[in-house]
Order: C-alpha cells, then sequence, then structure tokens
C-alpha cells in the first residue's frame, strides 16, 4: 500500500491499535500552533481531545500543549500549571467504537531533529478547517494553525467520533477524594448525592434562581431523594452560608468541612483547580450526579436548568452571529483587514 492511501485509509476510519506510533525517533508528530489560551480546566480539556482525535485519526503522537489556566478561577493566583498535577496522562486511554482501549498518542515535547535524510526538516502547516492531506506523510511534523482559544471550531472531525478520551485523576487527586469519601461513609453507609452548582462567571447564562437552594430542594424531591440524605456540593459560591438552609432536610457536606481539602486554597499559594478536580472525584462516586446545566456531562443523572431554561437564556441570534463572524476570521485571517 502507497503511503497515499495509508494515510487516506487512517483519516476515513482511525487506525487500529498496531497503528498508534510509539515514542521513537520514527515516529510522526502532530502539534498545535495556538495563541496562549487563557481559560478554565474543562476548556483545556475539550481541546486535548480535540488534538487527541486527530493525532488517532492521522497515525501521529500528538505534542502536548502547554497548560495555561486562567488565574480568575484560582482568587487571581497563578502559578506553574501543569497537566500532570490534575489527570494521570500514562494512564488515560482512548476507547474506540467497539470499546477497545489504546493508549494516548501523546508526546510531551516536541520531536529532535530527522533521523532520515528522507525526512522533510521543515513542519507541514495546516489551516484551521482543513484536513490533514495524505501528502504530509513523508513530513515528520505536522502543524495545524489555530486562530482561537476553541480548537474544536477549527479542526474537522469524525461523524462521530471514532474515539472517546478517558482521562484518569492524577494519584494526589485519586487519594483526597477517595478520603474525602471515606469520611462520608459513616454517615450513610457509604452512599451519598453529589450536586455541582456552577455560579460565578456563568450565572449571567441561566436565571439566578436556578441554583439557589431552593431550587435544588426541589429537584431532589423530583428525583425521590429522602430527607437525611447526604448531601455534597461542589460549588463556586464562596458565601459559607449561601447553602445552609439545605442543612434543615438533608446532611450538608462541602469542601470546608475537610481541612484537607480547605488547605487547597488557602495559604498564598491557593490551587483551586486541584480542588476543582478532587470535588469532581468525589461527585463521579455518588450515586446519584446532579449538575448545573443540562447534557453537560455523560455522567450526570439530572440537572438544575431544564433544558428549556436553558435554551430561553442561551446566547441570542446576535452573540451566536458574533461568534460565527468571528470564526470565519479565523479560518480566512487573510480577510480581517477588510472589515476593520
Amino acid at each position: 500500500m502507497t503511503e497515499g492511501c495509508r494515510q487516506r485509509r487512517l483519516l476515513a476510519s482511525g487506525p487500529p491499535a498496531a497503528a498508534i506510533p510509539s515514542a521513537s525517533e520514527a515516529a510522526r508528530y502532530l502539534r498545535y500552533d495556538a495563541p496562549p489560551v487563557l481559560a478554565g480546566l474543562a476548556h483545556h480539556v475539550a481541546n486535548l481531545r480535540c488534538l487527541l482525535r486527530e493525532a488517532h485519526a492521522t497515525g501521529r503522537l500528538a505534542v502536548l500543549p502547554p497548560l495555561t489556566l486562567h488565574p480568575k478561577h484560582n482568587f487571581n493566583h497563578n502559578r506553574d500549571w501543569r497537566w500532570d498535577d490534575y489527570y494521570d496522562l500514562d494512564a488515560s486511554t482512548l476507547i474506540d467504537a467497539a470499546g477497545r482501549e489504546h493508549p494516548l498518542p501523546i508526546a510531551k515535547s516536541l520531536p529532535g531533529p530527522p533521523s532520515r535524510p528522507n525526512e522533510s526538516a521543515a513542519p507541514f502547516l495546516v489551516r484551521p478547517g482543513k484536513r490533514i492531506p495524505p501528502e504530509s506523510g513523508r513530513h515528520r511534523l505536522v502543524v495545524r494553525r489555530i486562530g482561537d482559544s476553541v480548537f474544536r471550531r477549527q479542526v474537522p472531525q469524525e461523524h462521530p467520533p471514532t474515539v472517546r478520551l478517558e482521562l484518569r485523576p492524577a494519584v494526589p487527586v485519586a487519594r483526597l477524594a477517595a478520603r474525602a469519601t471515606a469520611s462520608m461513609a459513616p454517615l450513610a453507609d457509604g452512599e451519598f448525592v453529589g450536586v455541582h452548582v456552577r455560579r460565578g462567571d456563568r450565572l449571567g447564562e441561566y436565571p439566578a434562581a436556578c441554583t439557589e437552594p431552593a431550587r435544588i430542594e426541589a429537584r431532589l424531591a423530583s428525583l425521590a431523594v429522602a430527607r437525611g440524605t447526604v448531601l455534597f456540593i461542589a460549588s463556586d459560591e464562596r458565601d459559607p452560608r449561601f447553602f445552609e438552609p439545605l442543612r434543615a432536610h438533608y446532611q450538608l457536606v462541602r469542601y470546608t468541612d475537610f481541612p484537607f481539602l480547605a488547605a487547597l486554597v488557602s495559604g498564598e499559594h491557593p490551587d483551586n483547580y486541584l480542588l476543582y478536580r478532587v470535588e469532581q472525584e468525589i461527585l463521579a462516586r455518588a450515586k446519584l450526579r446532579i449538575e448545573t446545566l443540562p447534557n453537560r456531562g455523560p455522567h450526570a443523572h439530572a440537572a438544575l436548568v431544564d433544558a428549556a431554561e436553558w435554551r430561553r437564556t442561551s446566547p441570542g441570534l446576535w452573540e451566536r452571529g458574533r461568534k460565527s463572524l468571528h470564526r470565519l476570521y479565523a479560518r480566512f485571517p487573510f480577510r480581517r483587514d477588510l472589515h476593520k
């Protein structure tokens, strides 16, 4: 089979397990050339998922992008952000449509110079929205140009996606979550309900009443959650007494009830992203998980904001048009000067 045919086959259906390259001198690499992405952890994970899917589809190793988290979610404190603090990438996998697991096709550093004379030293550049053509196979490094912080809007995706990303927590994250869960076990035989209440910067996208204690209690009642149940709430709400009305009917638990979790966001070097990751792992162990928004996670059982409310309050026609125009500029940057 020629190199061109092999690349077309990989682009069409994704490689089998044996086709995923290893970090060797002969490996081929895929890197995204993007501006620094100052965003939250979930945004970076969505971008990483996009990069890994394309690396898998093209039989290349993805060059791990830097983690540049926004300090606004960390009490405006910046720090040295590292993927390994939150996820165990070595233990994480890609799962294909048949349920088979593949190690992440990932390289944590840029490739060195070509090891063979017939390998092209110059990277093959790909514009946003274009597929990686078969003739890029002779290049050791393919660089996809990215115009803004949302990668999935600029990369051709499989329909449906051929693989899904299963990220494993870093060892410290898993240990802290297990310790907190074990501390709640004596309260109700180890079973509890977890609620993720997203307020903060997202509060303007839906009515404030959707995340208030009265709405939470009504949602629990609609799901036949008995009073007296242990209720773990993960939230970016900073008022320590905001959820106190729920304590009248439930055994309310927050991160502040565990000194080892409260210590993560105290002192001169807080890491609220680490607390977020630990709380997400705790929610994953709940018998019932309620998210703030509908369709915001494959493991959620219910949401505080129902789909009708979300459609009414989601960005309107003008906002969607503005974002579409921005994506168009990102795809065709040479036309930007015409609209100044």
